[in-house]
């Protein structure tokens, strides 16, 4: 038996967001937060950790690496002064839904598919 289901809504977080900020070409690598170490030993400052990472070649090929370091500028384009490097804002949709069980969930292929 199918069950019909209906998006009742979908949204966007954050809700708002910049479109773009840095001034090189050259893109910042991916990154991800990780839990703080508030223990007695722990720095307890926030910790980021580098994630995969895409490349675009010079002839339209996209290949997947992993950084060593995690940078916010360079100045290797930019001998005399250091430049951001361009950050995009992250979205995740999200959407309610009228099927049993009723709830709220990003849009999957599975749950598109019923």
């Amino acid at each position: 038996m199918t069950t019909n289901a209906a998006i009742e809504e979908l949204w966007i977080c954050p809700p708002l967001a910049p479109a773009r900020f840095g001034q090189l070409d050259k893109p910042m690598v991916n990154f991800h937060w990780e839990q703080n170490d508030y223990s007695s030993h722990g720095t307890a400052e926030t910790v980021i950790r580098s994630t995969i990472a895409f490349k675009v070649g010079e002839d339209g090929c996209i290949s997947a690496y992993m950084p060593t370091e995690i940078r916010f500028r360079d100045r290797e384009s930019c001998e005399d002064q250091w430049r951001w490097l361009p950050v995009a804002s992250f979205f995740a949709l999200h959407g309610g839904w009228t099927m049993v069980p009723k709830g709220r969930s990003p849009p999957t292929y599975p749950r598109l598919a019923v």
